[in-house]
């Protein structure tokens, strides 16, 4: 009797979780009735079943349009099922490649906004190297009017030490001759002060800061896309086994076949297998409950009769007539 009751409760789970892949995978196809679909789809699969037991213990007798009806309705039930299988399993999949082809869009976007920080900065470098460039023209061209200066101041110098009584009025006129030319470098080296303050105003506080940004963001990117690409490399670890079963198709000769193909042969074997063998389980089941109920029986009306013949035997060995046998028993 503990057989029996293995059978059954290995079909009636195979069952339930058949339907539960079902129900679920049919809400999936039907998003906008959800508890209408669960309602539906649960009495369906408990009228497959009963409806599977009764063809066969009815099958004999249960009339040609009855039976062959039933036994279509349980074969479209079935595939019914098998197709909210199908259904359930493939959500599962496609959600997981959903996820790896947004984690794949997102490292992609983050990779532009890098390609674009990358851009900025060499443009900020180009920047500051030419005001670094100017900075040292500047520079020079500043040494050369402080040099012409020391030639100027040279002159006059000189004169005041040739001497004689015309000395002042010698040195009087070279500062004359030499008024306008150190106007000249006076303003041009304001001009160069200037830009000097200019460039080290926009190096300090333009350049300098925007490349130390671009760098924390760049920095900050990277830790960004380093975390998707550890989440994509696990979604991928976790299809991994689709593309060996792939592979493992044409080492034995198949198709080359991808992972989206070799998914929807998984599937496929799982719901030719899954529904049918819950029913077949569920069928067996109350044909074993039958058989040990027949045996239960046969084994009583056995064990009654060997119980008469042995008293028989007694009651007419003590030399008692049948009649009072009879009379015992009131047969």
């Amino acid at each position: 009797m503990v057989f029996p009751i293995i059978i059954a409760l290995s079909s009636l789970s195979l069952a339930a979780v058949a339907a539960y892949f079902s129900i679920i995978g049919l809400t999936t196809i039907f998003p906008g009735v959800f508890w209408s679909i669960v309602i539906m789809g649960s009495t369906l699969e408990i009228g497959k079943l009963v409806t599977a037991v009764w063809l066969h213990r009815n099958w004999k007798s249960a009339g040609r349009l009855i039976k062959y009806y039933l036994a279509i309705a349980v074969l479209v039930l079935s595939g019914i099922t098998s197709m909210g299988i199908f259904g359930f399993l493939s959500k599962s999949h496609i959600e997981q490649e959903a996820g790896a082809s947004q984690y794949g869009s997102q490292i992609s976007m983050l990779d532009k906004k890098l390609d674009s920080i990358d851009t900025k900065k060499i443009s900020l470098e180009s920047q500051k190297k030419t005001n670094e460039q100017l900075k040292s023209d500047d520079y020079i061209s500043l040494q050369r009017l402080n040099d012409r200066l020391k030639d100027l101041d040279s002159m006059i110098t000189h004169i005041r030490e040739k001497g004689g009584f015309s000395t002042s009025s010698n040195i009087k006129k070279e500062r004359e001759n030499q008024a306008g030319e150190r106007s000249s470098i006076d303003k041009t080296k304001q001009d160069i002060q200037n830009r000097l303050e200019a460039y080290r105003i926009k190096l300090e506080s333009e350049i300098f800061p925007n490349l130390e940004k671009l760098e924390e963001d760049y920095l900050s990117i990277n830790l960004d896309k380093s975390k998707l690409e550890s989440k994509l490399k696990e979604l991928e670890a976790e299809i991994g086994p689709i593309k060996y079963i792939a592979e493992l198709v044409s080492d034995f000769g198949g198709p080359e076949v991808n992972s989206e193909s070799a998914v929807r042969m998984v599937i496929l074997i799982l719901i030719f297998v899954f529904d049918p063998l819950a029913i077949l389980l569920v069928v067996a089941a109350s044909a074993t409950f039958k058989e040990s109920q027949v045996s239960s029986e046969s084994k009583d009306v056995l064990e009654l009769r060997n119980k008469f013949l042995l008293d028989l035997e007694i009651h007419l060995a003590d030399g008692k007539p049948a009649e009072s046998f009879i009379e015992k028993y009131k047969i």
